[in-house]
C-alpha cells in the first residue's frame, strides 16, 4: 500500500487517485483475476489487508485511510 501525510486541502488529485488506485482498486482488480481460478478448484479464500487506519483515523491521512475504510 502507499499513503501520503498530507492535509485534504493540500492533497492533489493525482496523490489521491494514486493511493485509492493503489490501495483500493489494486485489490478489486487481484480479486478479480483470482476468482476465476478459485471458482475452477472449487473454491478458497481471498485476504485482504486493511489496517486500523480504517477505523482509526489520523491527521493527513484521508486518502490512506479511506482507502483501508473501503478494503473493509
Amino acid at each position: 500500500g502507499v499513503g501520503v501525510g498530507q492535509p485534504v486541502a493540500s492533497l492533489s488529485d493525482d496523490e489521491w487517485h494514486r493511493i485509492i488506485d493503489t490501495n483500493l482498486t489494486g485489490v478489486f482488480h487481484g480479486c478479480r483475476a483470482a476468482i476465476p481460478h478459485l471458482m475452477a478448484r472449487g473454491g478458497g479464500w481471498i485476504i485482504t489487508v486493511s489496517s486500523l487506519a480504517s477505523t482509526s483515523p489520523f491527521a493527513g491521512g484521508a486518502a490512506y485511510c479511506a482507502s483501508k475504510a473501503g478494503l473493509n
